[in-house]
């Protein structure tokens, strides 16, 4: 238990935060698809193996074997790890341990809004942004809070990799087909497996344009 908002995993906790509270913060009302612009984004990596699947030896058998297996464990991981994450945490606290003691945090933010930590206020708070910031609520939970970057860094890493060799295969699918005409160039295949080679400089050259750009 911590008084900034880290309770572990308690049922009434998580009874409490099932249901949606949408605040305003960022300058907005915040509401479903607000929050699920966020979330999509974040899991969209697992179409990433579904994107080479046609590399295999046997597709036919190997996607609902293999790929499809694959998405459905990885969504019931990613639903387990919302259901915790938003069970081990208080939507206000003020960072007292007096007042989880005695079960008034809540007061905190109905007097005035002095909440300055729970998962309403992990990202973003007008009256205490920059001690905020420094206590973000996926940071506070791990066992070690350099695991959290880590890990967001090996995720984007490997996801960027992956894309940059599935979108290639794409692109030169695309070619074989004839359905666009200006991709017929990317069709060529070299070596015993047919890489994209053409394919590779093309997603390298467009990447490298949006990373500069910022």
């Amino acid at each position: 238990m911590n008084s900034e908002h880290r309770v572990s995993v308690p049922a009434s906790v998580l009874a409490t935060n099932w249901k949606p509270q949408y605040t305003f913060s960022e300058g907005k009302q915040q509401d479903f698809f607000s929050v699920f612009a966020i979330f999509f984004p974040s899991v969209t990596g697992i179409q990433a193996g579904a994107n080479i699947s046609g590399d295999l030896k046997d597709p036919a058998g190997a996607i609902p074997k293999g790929t499809l297996l694959s998405l459905i464990i990885s969504m019931v991981s990613y639903a387990i790890f919302v259901v915790f994450a938003g069970g081990a945490a208080l939507r206000d606290a003020s960072g007292n341990v007096s007042e989880l003691i005695n079960n008034t945090y809540i007061e905190c933010r109905e007097n005035g809004g002095t909440c300055g930590y729970g998962l309403n206020n992990s990202y973003s708070s007008p009256s205490n942004l920059a001690l905020v910031i420094r206590k973000q609520v996926m940071q506070l939970m791990s066992l070690w809070g350099p695991f959290i970057y880590a890990g967001c860094f090996a995720a984007t890493l490997s996801t960027a990799l992956t894309n940059l060799l599935s979108v290639p295969r794409l692109i030169q699918a695309l070619g074989i087909d004839k359905i666009y005409p200006g991709l017929i160039f990317f069709s060529k295949g070299y070596g015993k497996f047919g890489e994209p080679y053409r394919g590779y400089v093309l997603t390298f050259v467009v990447s490298s344009a949006f990373v500069i750009i910022g």
